[in-house]
């Protein structure tokens, strides 16, 4: 391949979009690769380091840049549900959602992390945690249920 020539895959545009090629058989595999990648990290990060160090890491982006497609939005949503079934481990919201932060400041896309409760109907627990992420009106984590949130990012 010549240097003028450019890879044909979908890849993702500086601006957080989606450039469609002839050939998009490749995109969700690097995305779904990436999102393992990102799992794992994300695991051993909540293991390690308290939890004030880890929304350091989970801050947004300076900058971000124009609205991505949601084309993207969607195929990154499965990349990190599919992902999750190659796991070692259960991976929970919390790990699922820091991936989805990642994953989506990497591309320098805005993106709004919640941690929410809610009370529980088994009387042996009093509150139910749970995070989720939005970009653009579009959840990658779902919300699933009625939650207060506790805590933006």
């Amino acid at each position: 391949m010549t240097e003028s020539q450019e890879p044909d895959i979908i890849a993702s545009k500086p601006g957080g979009g989606i450039q469609k090629d002839s050939d998009s058989r490749y995109f969700p595999w690097l995305l779904l690769f990436e999102a393992l990648v990102f799992l794992y990290l994300a695991r051993i990060m909540f293991l390690v380091l308290p939890f004030k160090h880890c929304v350091r890491l989970l801050s947004p982006p300076g900058n971000p840049a124009n609205p991505p497609h949601p084309e993207f939005l969607f195929h990154l949503r499965h990349a990190i549900r599919r992902a999750n079934k190659f796991a070692l481990w259960s991976n929970k919201c919390l790990i699922m959602s820091a991936t989805a932060r990642w994953m989506l400041n990497r591309r320098k896309i805005s993106s709004q992390m919640l941690f929410g409760v809610k009370p529980d109907s088994n009387p042996s627990r009093s509150l139910f945690a749970h995070a989720w992420i939005t970009s653009h009106n579009t959840e990658i984590v779902k919300k699933n249920g009625s939650y207060m949130v506790m805590l933006r990012l």
